[in-house]
């Protein structure tokens, strides 16, 4: 059995219940829940979200297609949520080997100077330890330094090589994810799944499919900050539609889509986004 590969945990989700105190009262009811990934808060989906979706669909859904498809909606709402707070390998604020570098950089420069065999140096220890209480010698802090220098040049060896291997916790895409759960749900409850590419020819006569408008409808039900390929609270369907239908093209393998590959597709759909009720993601409720 082979060693799992060492994966770095960029990547920390946390959450928990709110209440308010009222004004004037020692009640504190309960108001809702919390979370966040990397200190970074999150919304949820809106209380109404299924009533919004519903005019698209091929029928109505009802029992087990209501968990599937909620399943696939919070699903996105933390891929996206961990994507943008994600704490990269690199960058200047929040990167970790960029992090890890100038504490590096910073400690070596300590030691350095602290190790200057210069009149200067020797007075300001002197001066250092005179100050006050506890007792601040240099071999009391030096030891410590040292250590601190060696492992954060470990670290950054260890880091480097995690980075090199892609050693990094997957990062699934949300909008990949969104795509094929969306597109097996909807071919499972029967519908067709047609998306156009939208140009400037055909903008204005466009006619979009219930496919991508019930795909569209429940991208609006996300947060304004988490959505994709779409812009403000009513959407840009157009861009939406064009983007929806590159990802149901790579699914196809092709850019056309013919009888002969419609079973092959639907079988990938079912493979790729494992959320059909045989072969159901893990995850999944």
């Amino acid at each position: 059995m082979g060693k799992n590969k060492k994966c770095h945990p960029y990547q920390r989700f946390s959450g928990g219940p709110v209440f308010r105190l009222i004004p004037g009262t020692s009640t504190l009811p309960y108001v809702g829940y919390y979370q966040e990934v990397n200190l970074r808060p999150y919304g949820n989906l809106s209380h109404d979200w299924l009533s919004k979706l519903e005019p698209y669909a091929p029928r109505q859904i009802t029992g087990d297609f209501i968990k599937r498809l909620e399943w696939v909606l919070i699903n996105y709402i933390k891929n996206r949520a961990g994507t943008l707070a994600a704490t990269p390998w690199h960058d200047k604020e929040r990167g970790l080997i960029d992090g890890l570098e100038a504490i590096n950089t910073a400690v070596r420069a300590l030691l350095s100077a602290v190790d200057k065999s210069v009149p200067a140096t020797s007075y300001i220890l002197q001066r250092l330890e005179q100050i006050k209480e506890p007792h601040f010698a240099r071999d009391d802090f030096y030891p410590q330094l040292s250590q601190l220098n060696w492992r954060t040049h470990l670290l950054l060896e260890e880091l480097r090589a995690e980075e090199e291997r892609g050693d990094a916790l997957p990062m699934r895409s949300a909008w990949w994810s969104f795509v094929f759960g969306i597109a097996t749900i909807y071919r499972d409850l029967g519908g067709s799944i047609t998306v156009s590419k939208v140009s400037g020819a055909n903008q204005a006569t466009t006619k979009h499919s219930k496919f991508v408008k019930f795909a569209h409808a429940a991208m609006l039900e996300f947060p304004c900050d988490l959505r994709e390929h779409t812009a403000g609270n009513h959407g840009n369907i157009n861009s939406f539609s064009d983007a929806l239908s590159d990802e149901i093209g790579r699914l196809r393998g092709l850019e056309g889509h013919s009888q002969k590959n419609e079973a092959a597709f639907s079988l990938r759909l079912r493979a790729n986004g494992g959320l059909s009720p045989s072969i159901r993601n893990k995850d999944a409720p």
